[in-house]
């Protein structure tokens, strides 16, 4: 990924991502309380955290 970015002149930052899989259930119910009501799967609140974190 470094590669391509810089063939195309790009400034890019990597950051260390936060695995969905690895949060506790806790974790998970304060993020999402109706998580097990819904189809969200593990990965999506991680996938959350990182679009928060990178911002």
């Amino acid at each position: 990924m470094q590669y391509q970015a810089e063939k195309l002149e790009l400034n890019v930052e990597f950051i260390e991502a936060i695995n969905g899989r690895e949060l506790s259930q806790d974790e998970i119910k304060i993020l999402s309380p109706d998580f097990y009501k819904s189809a969200m799967t593990l990965g999506e609140p991680g996938c959350s955290l990182n679009h928060l974190k990178i911002y």
